[in-house]
């Protein structure tokens, strides 16, 4: 199945970052997600790891809305972050802040 977003928006300071009418991301597929400067794509990335509350619209993954399984998601930045500690903290410390 994957993941469908339906009528997904995000606005900032008035202006719509993000309108997505309908987009399904198919499972055990490589998908790239391709645009210019500020056209939403980590804003799109972030609402789907449940970093950012969008304004409308819902989020189904794998046929259940997307509160239901939220808790067994996690996301991983396209910037790094190292804490000054050792790899098994720093591989570990994304389960202690769920």
């Amino acid at each position: 199945m994957g993941i469908k977003l339906e009528n997904i928006k995000k606005i900032y300071n008035g202006k719509t970052v993000l309108n997505v009418k309908n987009l399904t991301i198919k499972e055990n597929i490589i998908t790239g997600i391709l645009g210019p400067n500020g056209s939403g794509k980590t804003t799109m990335m972030k609402i789907i790891a449940d970093l950012l509350e969008p304004e409308s619209g819902r989020i189904i993954y794998n046929g259940q809305y997307f509160n239901k399984i939220k808790d067994n998601l996690t996301y991983v930045s396209h910037n790094s972050y190292l804490f000054n500690d050792t790899v098994y903290e720093n591989i570990a410390a994304p389960l202690k802040f769920r």
